[in-house]
């Protein structure tokens, strides 16, 4: 398997512009065994959270989430996606 890893996104707009981060409370991802289930998704440890850009104008922001694996779940790729929503404040 692979190691955890989080989503990485840099996002860029006006000068110390403060903004927030709006994510998903779950999402289903699918694969060829069947399905599973992404949830606790957090943005830089926060549920959502509200940050200030840069003095250059620019922030990266890090997605994480959580997802549990059921008994017998088989084993396989499983693919999704999730919206990421940032809006300046």
């Amino acid at each position: 398997g692979s190691l955890p890893a989080l989503s990485s996104f840099r996002i860029g707009g006006g000068r110390n512009a403060t903004f927030a981060v709006a994510l998903p409370s779950a999402v289903t991802v699918r694969g060829e065994s069947g399905e599973l289930s992404v949830t606790g998704f957090h943005a830089d440890g926060h549920a959502a959270q509200a940050t200030r850009l840069s003095a250059e104008g620019t922030a990266i922001v890090k997605i994480g989430a959580s997802v549990s694996i059921p008994a017998g779940q088989a084993a396989g790729r499983y693919e999704g996606s999730y919206p990421v929503t940032i809006a300046y404040n």
